[in-house]
C-alpha cells in the first residue's frame, strides 16, 4: 500500500511511459545528449585546438601555468605525445597519452608526479618538467628536422 502513493505521484509527473517502459526514457535521454555532443563537436575540438597552442606558447616561454589542458582535449586534437624533460639528466622524451591508464578528464599537469625519467631514474629528486604537447614523438621530430637539413 505505501508504494501506491509513489507511483501515482510519479505517475502525475511523467506519465505513462515511466511506470510502463522506463528503458524507453532512458534511451530517449541518451539520444538526445548523444545529439548535442555531436553538434558541439566542432565547438569544442576548436576550443581544444587553441587551449593546447596557447599552452604550448606558453610552456615554450616558460611563462607562468595558469592552466593546463586535460588528457582529453589534448587526444581530441591528436596531440598524443607529452614531451618532458628530466632536470636531472636534462633528457627529452616524449609519453604517449593514449597509452596512459588515467582519468581522461585529468590535467597533464597530473602527470609530472607518475612520470619516471628512463635513465638517471631522478623521479623522487626532481619532478619532470612539462615542455609541450605534440602530434609527433621526440625521435619522429628530429628524423624530420636532419631530412629538412639534408635537403638544404
Amino acid at each position: 500500500m505505501a508504494g501506491r502513493p509513489r507511483a501515482l505521484a510519479l505517475w502525475l509527473l511523467f506519465g505513462d511511459d515511466l511506470l510502463t517502459n522506463p528503458r524507453k526514457i532512458v534511451d530517449q535521454r541518451r539520444t538526445v545528449a548523444e545529439d548535442a555532443a555531436k553538434l558541439t563537436d566542432p565547438l569544442v575540438l576548436e576550443d581544444a585546438g587553441r587551449l593546447i597552442t596557447a599552452w604550448n606558447e606558453r610552456q615554450a616561454r616558460r611563462m607562468p601555468m595558469l592552466f593546463a589542458p586535460t588528457i582529453a582535449a589534448a587526444l581530441s586534437v591528436r596531440h598524443h605525445f607529452l614531451w618532458v624533460l628530466c632536470p636531472g639528466c636534462r633528457a627529452v622524451r616524449d609519453i604517449d597519452l593514449r597509452m596512459l591508464n588515467c582519468n581522461r578528464e585529468s590535467t597533464v599537469t597530473c602527470l609530472t608526479s607518475q612520470i619516471a625519467c628512463g635513465s638517471c631514474k631522478s623521479n623522487a629528486i626532481f619532478p619532470q618538467e612539462l615542455l609541450r604537447l605534440s602530434k609527433t614523438g621526440v625521435v619522429e621530430d628530429v628524423r624530420k628536422a636532419c631530412a629538412r637539413r639534408m635537403l638544404e
